[in-house]
């Protein structure tokens, strides 16, 4: 038989193939001490050759709050990771004892809880709750009735009007004027008409900007005033950084983090006559020292990718964020000779506690504009010039942004009416017309 060997052809054809080992590496490069934390305690319990040692430390949980306080309390790392975490919907639960329900209103009441949206605010249709438990319209609306009765006022109200309109009724000084704003110009008011407002009602604009003023300072989110304790509201630091003079210390907050090893007291116990077995201690084994082994390589790289943050923002730590330098996760990785995508790694998630607070890493890396005289500068030092601008500004008569823009471009420096807006509302400013007020 003769083999036609034109129809014979070779083909190359190049293919990557990721070990599951780098994988690991990678995910655990990116992890913040809390959710390494999770891999330990997954760990733990799926495998039974790993010791871990909770031994209990000092540990400081830095609460994310404008002045960045910051909270000491003894605790071990098994002790957070076990700690009982209340979403507010079930603080909310506890608080149904007060209301006298029958069986069936419980339930529904507990429905009713588990389907406020995050703010506390109740936007689902009655008439589904209804057909759920087969009770009437009518029943549901009492059920809500009562749940309104709740601490603090405003929770479960269906939409927002109504949620101000609870606070007012519960409130002990005069609300008049206000009432009248929220339920019958409401529109007006979400738009800052304090002008026509005061012709409707025909009330003076000082007192109209008054009671404005009043409605502003109440929650427009109730379930951030119900006492409940979350993870997601605690950042711990993953690392620590002092600098003294010339000399810059970085500290990795091993606190959370607790010892692992093999237990090998463990692994004589179990026969070894058998090699599936002794191929079990093995693949178990292995997976301990490679988890180690991965945690302390991820420490290396992010003390290293710190520092030269650190190197590069010094002045931040003794003077604020208008020395902010322009800083780009491709500088970072070409000073450290790493790859972009391992600093973005590295630094995700992860926050530094330092003498002016606690602070996202990612907060140190800042975009680079060009002023007309050729020089840089970050947009945080941008932001501050922006902030100190809207904080010296006439209340009765703000700046528009064009207006911003303008005088940030006498300074030479040179960016669009959009981009100051944007930069307006990160700093937590709203537009002009709602920043007016006509009792100055």
């Amino acid at each position: 038989m003769k083999t036609n060997i034109q129809s014979i052809k070779t083909r190359q054809r190049q293919s990557t193939i990721v070990n599951p080992k780098l994988i690991q590496s990678m995910n655990i490069l990116q992890l913040s001490n809390i959710d390494l934390l999770e891999i330990i305690k997954t760990e733990e319990e799926e495998n039974p050759l790993i010791s871990v040692d909770w031994a209990p430390t000092t540990i400081e949980r830095g609460c994310i709050k404008p002045k960045n306080d910051i909270q000491k309390s003894k605790i071990s790392g098994e002790d957070f990771y076990g700690e009982n975490h209340l979403d507010f919907r079930e603080t909310l639960k506890m608080d149904l004892v007060y209301l006298n329900l029958n069986k069936i209103e419980k339930a529904c009441a507990e429905y009713i809880i588990d389907s406020l949206e995050d703010n506390g605010l109740l936007l689902m249709d009655e008439t589904r709750i209804a057909d759920e438990f087969g009770i009437s319209q009518k029943d549901v609306k009492n059920i809500i009735e009562k749940l309104k009765t709740l601490e603090p006022a405003g929770i479960f109200a269906q939409s927002l009007q109504e949620c101000l309109i609870l606070q007012m009724e519960r409130s002990p000084i005069n609300t008049t004027i206000a009432s009248i704003i929220v339920k019958n110009h409401f529109n007006d008011l979400i738009k800052n008409r304090i002008e026509s407002i005061s012709k409707k009602i025909k009330i003076e604009k000082k007192r109209v900007s008054e009671s404005i003023n009043y409605i502003k300072s109440l929650n427009p989110t109730p379930s951030n005033a119900i006492k409940c304790y979350h993870e997601s509201n605690w950042i711990i630091p993953d690392l620590y950084v002092n600098i003294n003079g010339n000399s810059i210390n970085i500290g990795v907050n091993n606190s959370l983090i607790p010892q692992i090893s093999i237990n090998s007291a463990y692994a004589s116990t179990l026969p070894n006559n058998s090699d599936e077995i002794k191929e079990y201690i093995k693949t178990k084994s292995d997976r301990i020292k490679h988890i180690k082994n991965c945690i302390d390589k991820r420490n290396k790289t992010l003390v290293s990718i710190t520092h030269e943050i650190v190197r590069v923002q010094k002045k931040f730590f003794s003077q604020g964020n208008t020395a902010l330098k322009p800083l780009r996760l491709i500088d970072i990785a070409k000073n450290l000779g790493i790859h972009k995508s391992t600093v973005s790694r590295a630094i995700k998630n992860k926050y530094i506690e330092c003498n002016r607070g606690i602070f996202p890493l990612s907060f140190f890396l800042q975009k680079t504009y060009i002023d007309e005289n050729g020089s840089k500068i970050s947009a945080g030092k941008i932001k501050t010039i922006i902030q100190n601008i809207l904080k010296n500004e006439s209340p009765n008569n703000p700046y528009s942004d064009q207006e911003i823009s303008d005088k940030l471009a006498k300074k030479s420096i040179l960016i669009s009416r959009r981009t100051v807006c944007k930069y307006r509302k990160q700093l937590g400013y709203s537009a002009r017309f709602q920043r007016r007020r006509y009792d100055c």
